[in-house]
């Protein structure tokens, strides 16, 4: 186990987006693996009836909501295509967004970290009624395909674990919920 500290890190904002990088080198008797992982170092709280904090100062939450798709192109987006998009909307002065109800792109997510956007990031649960009706009789065990013949395999618990599980390093998480849907 290997160990850093520091008097006075560099602390990630929208302002000054700081990443640091951490390498792991791990060997074995089946060879060695190497991982890289940038990351940055925040605190945030939502006060109640106050202001939502950032590092301990207060922070103007400018915001707009993103879909990953595009005119013409639908989910078949670009890396420059996806970049410009970026490139515009921190123009704009957003500072926050609030991701659609699926997992976006490696580039979008590793933008929001280099660009200083804040994320509210949805777990993909939605149009899971199906799921959602079973769950409260009984919990998906995890040998089971799907919960429903109707239910595709991206939407079930299985998927929802793995997106629970994304990597904590990445500071522009500042929310993540279940969805906004509600079904009558």
């Amino acid at each position: 186990m290997a160990a850093h500290e520091t008097d006075k890190p560099s602390l990630w904002s929208p302002s000054s987006p700081s990443l640091y990088r951490c390498e792991v080198r791990l060997e074995g008797a089946h060879g060695a693996h190497d991982v890289a992982v940038r990351f940055g170092l925040r605190s945030f709280e939502f006060v109640e009836h106050g202001p939502f904090r950032l590092n301990g100062e207060r922070l103007l939450l400018r915001g707009t909501h993103r879909r990953e798709d595009h005119a013409g192109r639908g989910a078949a987006l670009t890396e420059d295509l996806i970049r410009k998009e970026f490139a515009l909307v921190k123009e704009m002065g957003v500072n926050f967004m609030r991701l659609g109800h699926y997992q976006q792109s490696r580039v979008a997510l590793e933008l929001c970290d280099e660009l200083g956007i804040l994320v509210w990031e949805e777990i993909p649960w939605c149009r899971g009624r199906p799921v959602l009706r079973r769950a409260q009789r009984r919990p998906l065990r995890p040998h089971r395909r799907r919960a429903s013949p109707r239910q595709p395999r991206h939407l079930d618990g299985r998927a929802q674990g793995r997106d629970v599980q994304r990597p904590r390093a990445h500071r522009r998480r500042a929310r993540r919920r279940g969805g906004r849907e509600r079904f009558v």
